[in-house]
């Protein structure tokens, strides 16, 4: 699926922007997760958790709703809103390259899109290396000349962009 399929299936009422894995909780996130790993006897359930910290790929919503620890909501907007008209706007660039980086995705941008007060969709987005996966950890193809574009979108709502 392109990130325009993405886009044009989606019904909602109203979008949330959440920031993670950055700053102080999100060091204070990995710290503890290297503590555990260091803990646990067995060798899986170590490595799991050691990838889990290296990776970082960690879902915004677990299946039940709940935010990751390190999730600050940034903003809110209401699907008639300007900003929901630039987001449109960005993730239906046609899709013609992605680039297919090897580094490991770390999802520390995510947009929660509601409708009647439930959660329909949501989608984590690694600006390192050009990923967007949806709730369902589904990979949304998704054209190179959009991330830049997302970048200058968040920065432009005061939402943090550093990799820290």
């Amino acid at each position: 699926m392109t990130s325009r399929q993405y886009w044009k299936s989606l019904d909602f009422d109203f979008a949330e922007t959440y920031s993670l894995l950055r700053g102080e909780t999100g060091f204070h996130f990995y710290n503890q997760i290297q503590e555990k790993s260091r803990k646990e006897p067995d060798q899986k359930k170590r490595d799991e958790l050691l990838s889990l910290s290296i990776r970082g790929s960690i879902d915004l919503l677990k299946q039940q709703g709940i935010y990751h620890p390190t999730a600050v909501k940034t903003n809110v907007f209401a699907r008639k809103s300007r900003e929901v008209e630039q987001l449109s706007q960005i993730l239906q660039t046609e899709f013609i390259e992605q680039s297919l980086w090897m580094c490991g995705k770390t999802f520390r941008d995510a947009i929660v899109f509601y409708k009647g007060g439930k959660i329909v969709s949501h989608i984590n987005i690694c600006l390192s290396c050009h990923w967007i996966e949806t709730c369902k950890e589904v990979s949304i193809d998704t054209d190179d000349r959009v991330f830049p574009k997302l970048r200058e979108f968040f920065t432009a709502i005061g939402h943090p962009v550093a990799e820290n």
